[in-house]
């Protein structure tokens, strides 16, 4: 009896017309979700970056920067100064490494371990790829000492990418653990972006697109976690099993709410 039940969730054609059916318009909702969120990150860039490139300057930047200014403490300044770490190349690189390796080593998770990796490495070569193109200086009168030009912010995009990329994960894949793990991740990459024009070492436009393409690419590499739409078929029965991966469980637990 539990084999059959197990045989029907994971294999669509042996459920019944209906079930199939809404299992169906389940896939569709997660993938075209997945396919609008991604699609407005990437319209979000490439339009700081048009604006960037044909007027060397992006409107929302010196009204933002004024308030910024005029919220400065010293209490809120030492905790930017302590929060834009979790953005920096060396914590980024651990957590990845960190987390490659126990969903590899710990949890025999290799699609979710080689997703957390492109994702952080991936997000590290758009970084320096686009810096090199646009060639932004940073703001002058910077609270903190940072070299390198300015568009996009690393420190936003890189956290948006590699916390974003463990948010998916935990999302889809460790239901159990999803909404301590997604709500750390989301503050994580909306404190370090903030921090970033808080200190001046980067425009709000920089960490804006920094977020956007982010998202974008931790998005775009989803499907080599568990496939697109969050197809159970992608995965192997067992790994999903392992992961107490269950599409219907987490549709209910979403409509209670």
């Amino acid at each position: 009896m539990v084999a059959s039940v197990d045989q029907e969730r994971h294999d669509p054609k042996s459920a019944p017309p209906m079930h199939r059916l809404h299992d169906l318009w389940t896939r569709l909702r997660a993938a075209s979700l997945r396919w609008l969120v991604l699609f407005a990150s990437l319209v979000v860039f490439l339009r700081l970056a048009w604006e960037l490139r044909s007027a060397s300057i992006v409107k929302l930047d010196l009204p933002v920067q004024r308030w910024l200014q005029a919220s400065r403490t010293e209490g809120l300044t030492a905790a930017m100064e302590t929060v834009t770490h979790f953005g920096d190349g060396p914590v980024i690189a651990t957590v990845a490494v960190v987390g490659t390796g126990l969903l590899l080593f710990v949890g025999h998770h290799r699609r979710s371990a080689a997703y957390l990796a492109l994702a952080a490495s991936g997000a590290g070569l758009l970084v320096a790829g686009l810096k090199a193109v646009f060639a932004r200086d940073r703001p002058i009168d910077r609270l903190v000492p940072e070299m390198g030009f300015a568009f996009p912010s690393g420190h936003s995009l890189a956290s948006a990418a590699t916390y974003g990329a463990i948010a998916l994960l935990a999302a889809t894949r460790f239901p159990k653990l999803r909404l301590p793990i997604v709500a750390t991740c989301v503050l994580l990459v909306l404190t370090v972006g903030l921090s970033r024009a808080y200190l001046f070492v980067h425009y709000p436009s920089d960490v804006l697109a920094g977020w956007a393409l982010g998202v974008a690419w931790a998005l775009w590499l989803k499907p080599v976690a568990i496939g697109p739409g969050m197809r159970p078929s992608e995965v192997p029965v067992a790994e999903l099993a392992q992961d107490d991966f269950d599409p219907e469980a987490l549709a209910a637990q979403d409509a209670e709410r």
